[in-house]
């Protein structure tokens, strides 16, 4: 939990800190309604935040998306990246399902965050790192012969109910 009360993931908020002390912009692109992850992503120290929006009428949601971002994230990216004058060099892209591909194409440092079965396989096919964070245990794979080879592990204490052995 952060300071504010919200559970979070500690590789993902080590990562965001990192990139944030060095300057960069932060952006993400997120199918989730705006009302959900928009203050959840600035709370984190993002500086751009694409999202879905529902449709209002007479004060009250409908259900109905009017603005749908689970899809084309990859042209979403490069819209926000053309528009603050950034480019991808170096950049660092962080998903966790099949529907992240396209973007994290477009990086150069993709990452598969606990990611769904099919974007475990791209993320196979391709090389990219896939990082597990289970419980207070972060483990960082990396392809090897035949499989994959544990690059580092991370316990991870810092949080609620993360009791070390005495």
């Amino acid at each position: 939990m952060n300071a504010k009360g919200t559970a979070h993931y500690v590789y993902t908020s080590s990562l965001i800190r990192k990139l944030k002390e060095d300057g960069r912009l932060l952006i993400a692109v997120s199918g989730s309604i705006r009302d959900v992850a928009d203050p959840f992503a600035k709370s984190l120290g993002f500086d751009v935040v694409v999202c879905s929006d529902l449709e209002i009428v007479d004060s009250a949601y409908t259900g109905k998306r009017v603005r749908q971002t689970n899809k084309n994230k990859d042209k979403l990216l490069r819209e926000v990246v053309e528009g603050n004058d950034a480019t991808f060099e170096d950049s660092v892209g962080v998903g966790d399902t099949h529907r992240d591909i396209p973007l994290l194409e477009l990086t150069t440092h993709p990452i598969a965050f606990n990611p769904n079965a099919a974007l475990f396989e791209e993320a196979d096919k391709r090389g990219w790192k896939i990082v597990v964070e289970r419980k207070n245990m972060i483990y960082e794979l990396v392809k090897s012969t035949g499989g994959y080879t544990v690059e580092s592990v991370h316990p991870n204490y810092s949080g609620p109910h993360q009791e070390q052995l005495q």
